[in-house]
Formats: structure tokens, C-alpha cells, sequence
């Protein structure tokens, strides 16, 4: 199974890797949404879940989601990690195709369940 973890934070891509790694998942890692839309590409059909933050440098992930829903491209459920507590960013991110809204710090098992659910 494959995770494209798409984080600008350093500790928190290592939290992912010591969280899914064990269970057997491929982590997949975009520091921004720029080589979160080359990683989509790149791994088309075969990435099996989207983890991503929304505040990023560069390209922030719901404009991600939104080109992604946009342009149709063929993409992984995806999992929002966000600081962001707005709701009008949260309906900006479902009505762009994101699964799952989770608000850091996220609890890690009902991350993992989730993603093992997706999967």
C-alpha cells in the first residue's frame, strides 16, 4: 500500500514514517503542493491514500484538491491534517473531493484506522 504524505513539516513527515512504515505502507513525501501534483502524476493509479497538510509554501493543499477535482485527475481518497479550524476552508476541502478532515494534533490511531480503512 502506498501513502503520498504531502507535508511542508519535516517532524511531522518523521511521525508519519514512524506511524504507517511499521504497518507495511510505502510513504511517498511532497514538501508542497507543486510535488504533490507531480507526485499524483508520477504515481497515477497507484497511490492508495492522500495525507495533506493545507498550509504550505509554494502551493497550499486545497489548491491541490481543487485541481485534482478540476481537471478529474485520476487520485487516492484524501485525508486533510490541518491546523485550520475554519469551516469555510473545510467546505472548500470536501466539496474539492477530501475524504476525511483531521485537525493536528491528530490522534495517530484514528489516523492509522482511517487510512486502513481507505486502503
Amino acid at each position: 500500500m502506498r501513502i503520498l504524505i504531502v507535508e511542508d513539516s519535516v517532524n511531522a513527515r518523521n511521525q508519519y514514517r514512524e506511524l504507517f512504515a511499521p504497518e507495511g505502507y510505502e510513504l511517498i513525501e511532497a514538501e508542497n503542493g507543486f510535488e504533490a501534483l507531480g507526485a499524483i502524476q508520477f504515481y497515477k493509479g497507484k497511490l492508495d491514500v492522500i495525507i495533506c497538510d493545507v498550509n504550505m509554501p509554494k502551493l497550499d493543499g486545497l489548491s491541490v484538491c481543487e485541481m485534482v477535482h478540476r481537471d478529474k485527475i485520476e487520485a487516492a481518497p484524501i485525508i486533510m491534517v490541518t491546523t485550520e479550524l475554519d469551516p469555510t476552508m473545510k467546505k472548500r476541502g470536501m466539496d474539492a473531493g477530501v475524504r476525511v478532515w483531521f485537525h493536528k494534533p491528530v490522534d495517530e490511531d484514528k489516523l492509522l484506522d482511517v487510512v486502513q480503512k481507505l486502503t
